[in-house]
């Protein structure tokens, strides 16, 4: 099997026309200036078969000047000459202006004997996440079509561990999600959100991975090798800056 190399990048919370950033002290515009990083010190040298962008892209997906923003980055991510994937956190809050910006759409990417499947999770007034049952059942049906291939998830909200937390990180229904991956031979399950890095953990079978934040120092983010049904991570930095 030939060994499958993807490059997640979470969170980066970039601001420039969209001033409405609250911390104006961590770097929001040089946060592209990481993303051009990453392309000289990571994708030129490594190649990786595909780029994710595991939400939170900006910092308010709802502010004039947004899609600015989105393009900003959509033409430095597009630049590194990589297939790449887009999929929306909290804060990009506009789903339908997004995915038209990065011409891309939730749900299956195939590459090789693998399937990318990302999701676009809704996100409720209280902060809280949930996976609608109309698209656990658009995913058991993919999964069903094709037994032969080997599936990684891909969302925004981290499905495994729990996090204790004030802050509502993991999807409301997130066990039914468990079970879920669990049934359909998920391999891994990446995530972002939660700033932090959750290096990977198994449960069931399925391995699970918590994306750290491109917005916080040291400004990590990282690499996935899969081959030979072993997963193997590395944590990457930009940092430090200023």
């Amino acid at each position: 099997m030939t060994a499958l190399k993807i490059l997640v990048i979470a969170d980066a919370h970039y601001v420039d026309k969209a001033q409405t950033c609250p911390k104006p002290d961590i770097h929001t515009r040089l946060r592209l200036e990481f993303l051009k990083i990453i392309g000289r010190r990571h994708v030129a040298r490594e190649k990786p078969d595909v780029i994710v962008l595991a939400g939170d892209l900006v910092n308010d997906g709802l502010a004039t000047g947004v899609v600015d923003d989105w393009n900003s980055i959509k033409t430095v991510i597009k630049a590194m000459g990589v297939p790449s994937i887009f999929i929306p956190g909290n804060r990009d809050a506009d789903y339908k202006t997004f995915f038209s910006v990065f011409e891309d759409s939730p749900g299956p990417h195939f590459i090789r004997e693998f399937i990318i499947y990302t999701f676009a999770d809704k996100y409720l007034e209280d902060k809280t996440s949930t996976r609608e049952v109309e698209e656990i059942n658009k995913f058991n049906a993919t999964a069903n079509k094709y037994p032969g291939k080997k599936i990684i998830a891909f969302q925004h909200s981290p499905v495994y561990p729990p996090i204790k937390s004030d802050y509502p990180y993991n999807p409301i229904n997130a066990g039914e999600i468990q079970d879920c991956y669990a049934k359909n031979r998920v391999i891994l399950s990446v995530s972002g959100h939660y700033h932090k890095y959750l290096s990977l953990t198994f449960k069931d079978g399925v391995g699970y991975l918590t994306t750290p934040a491109l917005c916080c120092e040291p400004f990590n983010y990282i690499s996935i090798k899969i081959a030979e049904n072993k997963i193997h991570t590395e944590l990457l930095s930009c940092g430090p800056v200023g």
